[in-house]
C-alpha cells in the first residue's frame, strides 16, 4: 500500500482556512445585522463608545486578524506537509526483529504519526502472524494483548488488503473463533447544493479582500477621531454655542 500523501493543492489549504473563518464568524456574528448598532448606545456614564458607532466591532477585529494571518497560515501548512511527505519518501526502513522468534519485521506500509512526531512502519512477522507498529529508529510499540472473546486465549492476527479496504483478523488458536475489523478509506461526505451555497454567501461576508480591511482600517480611523473629538469637550462646547446663537436669534425676531 503506497503511503498517504500530506501534501495537497494550495487551494485545498486556502478551502481550510476559509471554512475556519466562515466558523468563527458565524459563531460571533449569532445572526446579529452587521448593518445594525449594538445596543446600548452608550456607555455606563453615558459617554459614547466604539458599539455605540459601530456595528460588532469584536467580530470585525477577529476578520481583521484572519485576514492578516491567512497568507502566512497557509505557507506554514504547506511547508510542513511537504516536510512530512520528504520524512515519508526519505526515511529508510528500520531494521526490527519479532520480539517472539527474532525474525526480521517485513514492513508493510507506513505513515506520518503527528502525535509520534516521525514516520510510523507497520512491520509484520510471518512466522508468527502478528504486526507490530515501529518507528524510525527501530524502536516496537507495545501491542495491546488481544484475547478472544469467546474462550479469553490468545490470538494470532492477520491482514487482508483489497484496494482502498484494509480487513484485521483476530484468530483465537484454540477455538478458532475469528473478529473481523474492516477499515476502508472513505471519500469525504460531499455536503448539499444548500450547504455550499450558504458557505459561499458566508464567505463573502466574513472572508475579507484587501479593499474591506482598507475600509475598515479608514473606518476605524473615522470613528477614533470622533471619540477623541467628543471626549475632548469640544462637541458639547459647539453644541452650547448652536443653541445660545438660535436662541438669540427666535429673541430678535420676536423684537
Amino acid at each position: 500500500m503506497q503511503p498517504h500523501k500530506c501534501l495537497k493543492e494550495r487551494s485545498h489549504y486556502e478551502e481550510r482556512y476559509d471554512r475556519c473563518t466562515v466558523e468563527l464568524g458565524r459563531d460571533y456574528d449569532h445572526d446579529i445585522d452587521l448593518g445594525t448598532k449594538v445596543i446600548p448606545m452608550k456607555g455606563r456614564r453615558n459617554e459614547l463608545t466604539m458599539h455605540a458607532v459601530m456595528p460588532n466591532p469584536v467580530l470585525k477585529e477577529i476578520l481583521l486578524h484572519r485576514f492578516d494571518e491567512r497568507e502566512k497560515t497557509i505557507k506554514e501548512w504547506i511547508e510542513r506537509d511537504r516536510k512530512r511527505d520528504d520524512a515519508l519518501e526519505n526515511t529508510p526502513e528500520p531494521r526490527a526483529m519479532c520480539p517472539k522468534c527474532k525474525t526480521r519485521l517485513d514492513c508493510l506500509s507506513r505513515d506520518f504519526s503527528p502525535d509520534a512526531h516521525g514516520v510510523i512502519f507497520r512491520m509484520g512477522c510471518l512466522p508468527c502472524h502478528k504486526t507490530y507498529r515501529v518507528n524510525e529508529t527501530g524502536y516496537i510499540f507495545p501491542r495491546k494483548r488481544i484475547t478472544c472473546v469467546k474462550c479469553k486465549k490468545t490470538t494470532h492476527s492477520s491482514i487482508e488488503e483489497n484496494g482502498n479496504i484494509m480487513v484485521y483478523i483476530d484468530t483465537c488458536i484454540r477455538c478458532g473463533h475469528a473478529e473481523r475489523t474492516v477499515i476502508e478509506d472513505k471519500p469525504e461526505v460531499q455536503e448539499t447544493d444548500i450547504e455550499r451555497q450558504r458557505y459561499e454567501r458566508d464567505k463573502k461576508l466574513y472572508c475579507w479582500t484587501p479593499r474591506e480591511k482598507d475600509l475598515y482600517l479608514g473606518w476605524i480611523a473615522h470613528v477614533q477621531m470622533t471619540l477623541e473629538y467628543v471626549a475632548s469637550g469640544r462637541f458639547a462646547e459647539e453644541q452650547e454655542e448652536e443653541k445660545t446663537t438660535a436662541t438669540a436669534r427666535r429673541t430678535k425676531k420676536r423684537k
